[in-house]
């Protein structure tokens, strides 16, 4: 594996496979049914620029009642990750 593709592979693992879904869905959204980008296969397609650029944009802010919480719109990356990772850690505790 080249040293590119396991940066990419390592950035995939931390932003989360459900955030590289969201990306994909905005991103090629008429391509995005297709499974054509998957984790597996980021090395052969995902821009890297763009999709840490994409990470940093403040997470779209949900309303209190749907989210039960409120979220800082101004964190940027660490926002992403770390909503992503609550969400895992979450579905984890329930099993």
């Amino acid at each position: 594996m080249s040293s590119s593709a396991l940066a990419i592979d390592m950035i995939v693992v931390a932003a989360g496979e459900t955030r590289l879904a969201a990306y994909v869905e905005q991103t090629f959204p008429e391509e995005a049914s297709l499974g054509r980008y998957t984790a597996d296969n980021a090395a052969d397609w995902l821009d890297v620029d763009k999709f840490t650029r994409w990470l940093t944009q403040p997470v779209p802010q949900k309303t209190a009642q749907s989210s039960g919480a409120s979220h800082n719109t101004t964190s940027s990356c660490a926002g992403r990750i770390s909503e992503e990772s609550n969400q895992s850690h979450a579905s984890s505790r329930k099993r």
